[in-house]
């Protein structure tokens, strides 16, 4: 079965064994352009290759472009299928404030915009992907991808998709979730990529169990910064087998589960960022987290006081700056040498033993998931 993230079509090209695609669902109304006018103040560049104000216009400049031309869209105005991007380098933007692309109800739109091309850049624009069956915006085998200061609705499945994407900068955008799978995602390939300064905001229950607003998997040096993710995610951010990489200035908020869902995570830098109202821990540290350095966050006002949980498979991660209570069971040898790698724990804080695995277990027995 196929993941239900990646679009039946793009599932075409290459197939991720997972899920399933799936019927529609109900579809909403689409939300007038002013009730997304809480995103970013796009800046519409002076000139463009071409101008477009429509479904035909946009399809067209995008059949004759070429590599490192401007496309301008207009106003804003509906789509009735799915447009592919397969020029290098080639940006898609504003031409005034507000405009952009919104799925037509009932047309199938499986998801508005698909990146396939190195380079690709999409700015200042409103997506609302409402009407799709997927997302707004996916990008796939496609390096250097930025997705830049844009307003999004995000679909049933995620905000937007990014696998085998190195390289990708997503910065500065508005992601609003009514009941996403999955928020910003990033899938498999994404070494080198950097998420900095976006908001991601759930006004619906949103999220698998083991997903996030910001979820990230399969990743080595990649940047996470200064975002805001807020709402009844189940896990405000969620990455899993993740190396070398950087969590800093983050803030979460509002998570049903945690804050910071950590899985399979060796030799990252988690600092100074600020996670409150989980359901569970600021930071949960499932299986196989080795390594990593936990430096200065404030992990105040979470269930129980419960800072960070380190279950049995973690060990050698350090930890200054503790202030809440910290269940540490870390048992696990992480460098194969026969001896176990303790946590290391200092701050004012009480450390606790005797983790609680209610929440993964019950969720694994249910979904028949768990590893």
């Amino acid at each position: 079965m196929q993941n239900p993230l990646i679009s039946c079509s793009v599932a075409l090209i290459a197939a991720l064994a997972l899920l399933g695609c799936d019927e529609p669902p109900a579809e909403p109304d689409i939300p007038a352009v002013s009730s997304l006018s809480v995103g970013p103040a796009a800046q519409c560049p002076t000139s463009a290759n071409a101008v477009v104000g429509d479904e035909a216009g946009l399809v067209a400049a995008i059949a004759v472009a070429s590599p490192g031309d401007v496309i301008a869209i207009e106003g804003y105005f509906g789509i009735t299928a799915d447009i592919f991007i397969t020029i290098e380098d080639l940006t898609l933007t504003c031409a005034t404030p507000g405009s952009g692309l919104y799925a037509e109800s009932g047309a199938g739109v499986i998801d508005i915009l698909g990146a396939l091309a190195d380079g690709v850049t999409i700015d200042g624009l409103v997506l609302d992907g409402s009407n799709t069956r997927d997302e707004p915006f996916f990008a796939w085998q496609a390096a250097g991808v930025r997705f830049t200061n844009n307003t999004v609705t995000c679909g049933p499945y995620t905000c937007a998709f990014f696998g085998y994407t190195p390289g990708t900068v997503i910065e500065g955008n508005y992601f609003e979730s009514h009941g996403s799978s999955s928020g910003v995602h990033l899938q498999s390939g994404i070494d080198g990529s950097v998420v900095r300064g976006n908001t991601v905001v759930a006004v619906a229950p949103s999220g698998h169990w083991a997903w996030g607003g910001i979820r990230l998997i399969f990743g080595d040096n990649v940047v996470v910064a200064q975002n805001d993710v807020s709402g009844p995610w189940q896990n405000s951010m969620s990455p899993w087998f993740i190396s070398n990489s950087s969590f800093s200035n983050n803030t979460v908020e509002g998570a049903v589960w945690d804050g910071l869902f950590f899985r399979s995570a060796w030799d990252n830098v988690i600092r100074n960022n600020r996670a409150t109202g989980s359901g569970d821990a600021g930071v949960f540290a499932w299986h196989y987290v080795c390594g990593n350095t936990f430096l200065g966050n404030n992990l105040n006002g979470n269930y129980n006081d419960w800072g960070v949980i380190f279950t049995q498979l973690t060990g050698a991660n350090s930890m200054a700056g503790n202030q809440n209570v910290v269940i540490d069971d870390g048992n696990y040898d992480c460098d194969d040498d026969d001896a176990v790698d303790p946590n290391i724990i200092t701050g004012s804080g009480a450390v606790e033993h005797g983790v609680i695995l209610g929440r993964v277990i019950s969720e694994a027995a249910n979904s028949g998931k768990y590893e």
